[in-house]
């Protein structure tokens, strides 16, 4: 509400009528002349939409391993990009998503995260409603160098171990008995003498590349479980029982000490089928969690134990002599009578020697993988406030500043692997509020009420919201939270709309809203859900987006009246009769137009926008030259 505050109660009283029968469908007087009684010419459908909802279809055919998390990016990730959505594709299958994207947007950035670590980007235009997208192509950022398969063991459940290289044709490993997944982090535990996780088929990839290369690189992490285990125990295996192999990395040698080390390595020259003579390395094994490395440059065989350059030796000869049959073994011998007993928690097998400060930074980076159950999903994107701007007159209309209430917010929603939302963290600061009359706030959900199973961090302190025991509003069909019932309880009324050097500090709240059982998209939505206000603790009288629906507790008898146009039988909500709006949403921080100062001359681009039916000018609000008139924007300091 836009009237100045006058000693006089009465006096006060009769603006409002004024005001409140003012019934013309022109915009109010603004303090520019030239846009005096000024109308907007705005087709009947538009609803001043920022944003827009957009399917996406992400196919993950030939993602590695399990799956993998895909970030959406408003721009290049390179170039300042920021995080807009987030998914979890399976390998194999199609995810299909809805995202509520800014509409002036023409191309999204895809980035998909393998749980190798490796990444992968694409652009891909974002016209239409519809967008589909291969997520393991596009363009590898950080692919290790030589990196032909890896094992995480952070699949947690199965008998299946995928390879999470990225690279060629997966191997993936089958989990024997007696082989147990690790609770509580990445890894599995062999626990009996015929234990092993193999490939049951030839190891191909691995053995045609490093063949072709003449070098490797086998990198294990795991733990002993004990310091007596010979013959030696197998930790990994390219081999067909005990007197064949191509490569063997185990814990003490046949008669020998189970503190000892031996690396066997068939080459070209002198040597056996058997790799024999071993490279032995004394007194190194212990039951402390390890970091086992053996490399071979065509000329020298070298351990490195825990990131450090432990022992080497000249193999004479070539890899051209191994045998292309094996098969690839973990914790014993094909003959499952080497069995190593301990945990193993990654293995990865390169073709090529790294050299000794790659081994070094990979011992830096550590064994742990940490599982990915839930993550982020933020709008309107990581780490950035939208702005709710809001006209507290309806059913009148005011002077279209846009200030009578403003709200900063960002929204997160805690999501899982199958793309449930388990809850969402409401981030809001209260920026302004150029009224003054009262106001609270709330957000609709389009779920039962039963589903939320709790809401912390509200703000009632006027008495006037009664709750169901979850948290939600009572007396709604569908799940409402009121957010605050007071919008001026921290900052009082008629703040930071004047002078910005008289800035006062706005009012943050975070509240966390909690689904049991999580929701689907498709239940739940896209932020910012059903944002609105009620005014002066008249809990009936509230004001929406355009074309969003009123709660059950909205009083009717408001609606079609003086200014609105509201109509529930036509499906017509919040626009006037010349289809403007008491609300507006936008994705970004923006400063707001300064007292009695319409947006129409503090934003020169939006009528334009609003008169195309938002087809012109979508980026009316960023900063860019042409579209502010700073002098009538309240910038804060």
């Amino acid at each position: 509400m836009k009237n100045l505050l006058l000693s006089s109660f009465a006096v006060l009283v009769a603006i409002l009528l004024v005001v409140a029968c003012d019934t013309t469908t022109k915009l109010p007087v603004s303090t520019d002349d030239s846009k005096e009684g000024a109308e907007l010419n705005i087709p009947a459908s538009f609803l001043f939409n920022t944003t827009r909802l957009v399917s996406l279809t992400l196919d993950g055919a030939g993602l590695p391993g399990q799956g993998a998390l895909v970030e959406v990016y408003d721009a290049d990730p390179s170039a300042g990009g920021r995080v807009i959505h987030r998914v979890f594709v399976n390998s194999g299958d199609k995810q299909d998503a809805r995202i509520n994207m800014p509409t002036r947007l023409e191309t999204l950035w895809f980035v998909t995260i393998m749980a190798n670590g490796n990444r992968s980007v694409q652009s891909v235009p974002a016209h239409g409603k519809g967008i589909n997208v291969q997520v393991a192509g596009g363009t590898v950022l950080n692919s290790p160098n030589g990196l032909i398969a890896r094992y995480l063991f952070n699949e947690g459940f199965g008998t299946e171990v995928f390879d999470q290289s990225g690279y060629g044709t997966p191997l993936n490993l089958e989990l024997g008995a007696g082989v147990n997944w690790i609770p509580g982090r990445n890894g599995v535990e062999f626990t009996a003498s015929n234990s092993v996780v193999r490939s049951n088929v030839a190891a191909t990839k691995i053995l045609d590349e490093l063949m072709a290369s003449g070098e490797f690189t086998f990198e294990v992490w795991g733990t002993p479980a004990n310091t007596t285990q010979t013959g030696p125990a197998r930790i990994l295996s390219i081999s067909q029982g005990t007197g064949e192999r191509n490569f063997t990395l185990g814990q003490g040698p046949f008669g020998g000490s189970g503190l000892d080390m031996e690396n066997r390595l068939r080459t070209s020259g002198p040597g056996d089928n058997n790799g024999l003579p071993g490279q032995v390395i004394g007194g190194v094994v212990s039951t402390n969690e390890t970091h086992f490395v053996v490399t071979f440059d065509g000329t020298d065989m070298s351990y490195f134990q825990d990131g450090a350059l432990v022992a080497s030796v000249n193999r004479a000869g070539n890899l051209s002599n191994w045998n292309t049959g094996y098969e690839l073994l973990f914790g014993n011998e094909s003959s499952l009578d080497r069995g190593w007993l301990g945990e193993m928690y990654q293995v990865s097998i390169y073709n090529e020697a790294l050299d000794a400060s790659d081994i070094a930074d990979n011992f830096a980076a550590g064994s742990l993988i940490p599982y990915l159950y839930t993550f982020d999903n933020p709008f309107p994107a990581d780490d950035v406030f939208g702005t709710l701007a809001y006209e507290d007159l309806w059913p009148s209309f005011g002077d279209y500043d846009m200030n009578d209430l403003v709200i900063g917010y960002n929204m997160v929603e805690v999501t899982d692997l199958d793309n449930r939302i388990h809850e969402i963290e409401f981030r809001f600061a209260i920026r302004a509020l150029g009224a003054a009359y009262d106001s609270g706030f709330g957000i609709g959900f389009p779920v039962p009420y039963s589903r939320v199973s709790s809401v912390t961090g509200a703000r009632y302190t006027e008495g006037l919201i009664s709750l169901n025991p979850n948290g939600t509003e009572a007396g709604q069909t569908n799940a409402v939270v009121i957010m605050w019932d007071d919008s001026a309880f921290e900052m009082g009324k008629w703040v930071n709309t004047v002078n910005p050097a008289d800035h006062v500090a706005e009012d943050s709240l975070t509240i966390t809203v909690a689904f049991d059982p999580p929701l689907t998209r498709a239940e739940l939505g896209n932020a910012p859900y059903n944002p609105f206000i009620f005014i002066e603790k008249d809990r009936g009288r509230e004001v929406h987006l355009p074309g969003f629906e009123p709660t059950d507790l909205a009083d009717p008898s408001f609606f079609g009246t003086i200014d609105d146009t509201t109509d529930p039988v036509a499906g017509r909500f919040y626009k006037s009769a010349t289809g403007l709006n008491w609300a507006i949403n936008i994705p970004e921080e923006v400063p707001y137009p300064l007292e009695r100062v319409s947006i129409l001359e503090a934003y020169l681009k939006f009528q334009s926008w609003a008169e195309s039916g938002g087809v012109m000018d979508t980026d009316w609000y960023l900063d860019l030259p042409g579209h502010r008139d700073n002098s009538k924007l309240y910038i804060k300091p």
